[in-house]
């Protein structure tokens, strides 16, 4: 979930390895180390350009991210996401062999052999070995375990310790061979293991899992580049530091992003992409069956009027589309109020459900008052909010009826 105050958060996510250790190692990197790096397999990481996460957006796509359905949801933006979307986003190796967890003690011997002065050489910082790959040029065997000791720690699993996650040195492969393994499986396992134990206190512990694919990939997702941009540009080197600062997070709960600094306003609640569409469609048709009217009424003299028919049959669609997504809304509404109970973003969008329905009610009511009926349709409205109001127990319409009715026993039987 995001954070409790939208416009007053401060919130920040805490991780160990710094995505600015990846870029200053990718970018220090010899000719022969980085024919090393495209050749087994990690081309497109030479492409990293994140120097620093943007805060507070990151700690609120971290905890908006749902193991159980690989998804990030914010406002009206929902992003699933795949093996396929890790490959393409980091551009990691997906083979198909798969990892085993073995104690490789070559690779342990060998790495420990650099730290030798240390008074614990299993416990060492991600600068430390930022330092020891900045100083040789060669592409030995204590360059590989450090690049894919830092490369693992930013884009795949982190530590909670000031010391960096030595797991990968127990990967008992060729090095050479990295190609063949299912590093985007990894990096989704990892990330769904170690999540439920952060949500329980965010904001005092250390997020280990991959925090440049989960901003990378929704704010990608949502953004909607244009083609010839996604075409011509990886999304790795698109999304820069400064591109990142730039978002301000207020846009997600303004309405739904489509470029950069673009937002669509929900004025109605039918303005999807798609939808839009479909009523540009339907205005066109209604252009076309008002020229039919109007040359049969020119050709027979007799007046033709299937427009009112039309109209009526795309707003019972439109209202019973309504019907199903509304209850839709109460069935997430009743399951994020059992699991996040105590986390204030409910309120937001408590009071955002609550006011499209007031504003529903007020338009249909302000509609309807216009017309010549408008007296008895008024009342027709009244006592349907009284008999809904009786059945549910409750004595009045106020602000508070929705959710109250979302958290009965009633609303786990819709």
């Amino acid at each position: 979930m995001a954070d409790k105050n939208l416009h007053g958060n401060t919130k920040r996510l805490l991780v160990r390895a710094k995505p600015d250790c990846l870029k200053r190692v990718v970018d220090n990197l010899s000719d022969v180390q980085r024919q090393w790096v495209v050749e087994t397999g990690f081309e497109k990481v030479l492409l990293f350009n994140i120097k620093e996460y943007p805060e507070p957006l990151s700690f609120m796509i971290s905890e908006s991210y749902n193991p159980i359905d690989s998804s990030i949801s914010i406002g009206e933006n929902i992003v699933n996401f795949s093996e396929e979307d890790v490959q393409n986003i980091l551009g990691l190796p997906k083979g198909e062999l798969m990892f085993e967890n073995s104690y490789n003690t070559e690779y342990r011997d060998v790495w420990r052999s650099q730290f030798k002065d240390y008074m614990y050489p299993h416990k060492i910082s991600a600068e430390v070995i930022c330092d020891a790959l900045k100083s040789s040029e060669l592409v030995n065997l204590e360059f590989k375990l450090n690049f894919l000791i830092i490369l693992t720690n930013v884009l795949i699993q982190g530590s909670r310790t000031p010391y960096v996650s030595l797991k990968i040195l127990s990967y008992s492969g060729d090095l050479d061979q990295c190609f063949k393994y299912n590093w985007c499986g990894y990096l989704l396992q990892c990330l769904a293991e170690n999540f439920e134990q952060w949500i329980i206190n965010p904001s005092k512990q250390c997020f280990i899992g991959s925090v440049p694919f989960l901003v990378v990939c929704f704010l990608d997702r949502i953004m909607e580049r244009e083609k010839n941009v996604m075409d011509s540009t990886h999304a790795l080197t698109y999304w820069t530091t400064e591109r990142l600062q730039k978002i301000d997070i207020a846009h997600f709960y303004s309405g739904k992003i489509t470029k950069m600094g673009e937002v669509i306003k929900f004025v109605d609640p039918h303005t999807t992409k798609s939808e839009t569409g479909m009523m540009q469609r339907q205005q066109i048709a209604m252009e076309v069956i008002k020229k039919v009217c109007a040359d049969i009424d020119h050709d027979y003299g007799c007046g033709v009027d299937v427009e009112n028919e039309v109209i009526f049959q795309y707003l019972r669609e439109a209202v019973d589309k309504l019907e199903n997504l509304q209850l839709q809304h109460f069935k997430l509404f009743t399951a994020a109020n059992l699991r996040y109970h105590s986390d204030n973003i409910i309120d937001v969008l408590k009071n955002r459900f609550i006011n499209l329905n007031e504003e529903a009610i007020d338009f249909v009511l302000g509609v309807l008052s216009s017309s010549e009926h408008s007296g008895r349709k008024s009342t027709e409205i009244s006592n349907y909010k009284k008999d809904v109001a009786t059945k549910h127990n409750t004595t009045n319409w106020n602000k508070e009826y929705l959710w109250e009715w979302l958290n009965s026993n009633e609303a786990d039987d819709a």
